[in-house]
């Protein structure tokens, strides 16, 4: 696909009660992002493309920006949005360096969390 399409659907929390559940309407933002003129066999253009959808992602997800305040954090949208985005794209390059992206995401917080934990554990 030439067009990553973000479509935050940005979610309204529902309400239970008695057994009942009600749903407010679930207002949304899309953007679309071309991908048409990138070359996938370099890296540093599939660099570009993804830092253009995550800060589309960022963007399409800021409750400030578009006035809602339902309960979705916009960290948790964003996170989302970009998922889609690069499921959408279709291009096995642009999901390779979003797993790679996420992957080190992951293991600075586990980093961060190890020695928080030993900070605790030697505190005690």
């Amino acid at each position: 696909m030439l067009n990553a399409k973000l479509t935050a659907a940005l979610i309204a929390l529902s309400l239970v009660t008695a057994g009942t559940v009600a749903h407010a309407e679930t207002p949304f933002v899309a953007a679309n992002v071309s991908l048409k003129n990138v070359d996938f066999s370099n890296p540093d253009e599939v660099n570009g493309a993804y830092n253009r959808l995550r800060r589309t992602a960022a963007y399409v997800c800021d409750s400030r920006t578009h006035g809602r305040a339902n309960g979705v954090n916009d960290v948790d949208c964003a996170a989302m949005a970009l998922d889609q985005a690069v499921i959408d794209a279709g291009q096995p390059a642009l999901s390779l360096h979003h797993a790679e992206r996420l992957g080190a995401q992951k293991a600075i917080m586990a980093k961060a969390k190890l020695a928080e934990d030993k900070k605790q554990y030697a505190a005690k």
